[in-house]
């Protein structure tokens, strides 16, 4: 999975390249008429520090939200937890974090940048893009890609990487997770290897066909994939973290107290997303993750104060 993970990663690298180069060849006026438009629409600013709940590109939502995001993610998540235990020690594996740091931020600045110019392309007189803002890349491949050149090949390729890339890390984590915290507990003899291969197959299937059903449903939802994955990562990674924290932070704090906690952590969760836009209460997607940990290692410690014989988590 982890090489897997690599080689598309090079692809659609080289994709994103290509698309810049490509894009850039179709203004005009060329890098300098980008330049321009990016200053001129404010799409240079780096840096938003205006604080605001409701905003999440500011450098407030980025710094104390994102970063708690990030350290439920790769902290707590078996999808990236399982890449971590691939590693030949743990300093490789701390390595490997500091690096994907670097690299993650030198890949959002490309894609960024290829939206930056994309909005610059769409704003000359001549060219209409979609009303979604999901279909605007799509619609520039089809439609102003060099053809017969491969490009388009090349595009469908690194599009495709950046998908499978994520759904083989996360197939193969439900997979494990469902093997070795549901169905070997409720083996009373441990099964043959041959078996839990066969049971890992068969569960791999079925999440892949639960993720297809889950896909086709998000055509209908409103906002952009981009904000509704990293709604959806927020919720799971505030939980995960506030779980995670009563582990390692509480000597109190048994199963009951922490599956109390993340009850209650996803009722606040549902009520911040989609109750509190009603009282003129609207949260951004990095601050989910905060209050998702709190609650649940808050309400957590609570109920291991108040139930007496509460043992703690392994």
């Amino acid at each position: 999975v982890v090489w897997n993970d690599c080689i598309q990663f090079v692809i659609y690298m080289l994709g994103g390249a290509a698309a810049v180069v490509i894009i850039a060849g179709r203004l005009p006026g060329g890098w300098p008429q980008l330049w321009a438009f990016a200053e001129s629409s404010g799409k240079s600013r780096i840096f938003e520090f205006a604080f605001s709940m409701s905003d999440p590109y500011n450098i407030w939502a980025g710094l104390i939200g994102g970063a708690v995001l990030t350290i439920g993610t790769h902290g707590t998540d078996h999808m990236m937890v399982q890449r971590y235990l691939s590693a030949r020690s743990e300093r490789d594996a701390g390595r490997a974090v500091f690096l994907s740091s670097v690299v993650v931020l030198l890949q959002f600045a490309l894609f960024l940048f290829i939206g930056v110019e994309l909005a610059c392309f769409y704003s000359l007189e001549g060219h209409v893009a979609p009303d979604e803002a999901d279909q605007v890349f799509a619609h520039f491949i089809v439609h102003s890609f060099p053809q017969n050149t491969g490009l388009i090949g090349l595009m469908l390729a690194a599009i495709l990487s950046a998908a499978m890339s994520t759904l083989s890390s996360s197939l193969n984590a439900s997979a494990s997770a469902l093997l070795n915290d549901f169905y070997l507990p409720m083996c009373r003899t441990p099964p043959e290897p041959e078996h839990q291969l066969k049971f890992s197959r068969w569960s791999t299937v079925v999440f892949g066909i639960l993720q297809i059903g889950i896909g086709i449903q998000a055509i209908r939802l409103d906002s952009t994939v981009v904000r509704n994955a990293l709604t959806i990562a927020g919720f799971s990674a505030g939980l995960l973290l506030g779980i995670f924290s009563l582990g390692v932070l509480s000597r109190k704090a048994g199963q009951a107290a922490a599956l109390t906690g993340a009850c209650v952590g996803l009722a606040v969760l549902l009520f911040v997303q989609f109750q509190a836009p009603a009282f003129g209460w609207t949260i951004a997607w990095p601050w989910l993750a905060l209050i998702g940990s709190l609650t649940t290692y808050g309400v957590g410690e609570l109920v291991a104060a108040v139930i007496p014989g509460n043992k703690g988590l392994s």
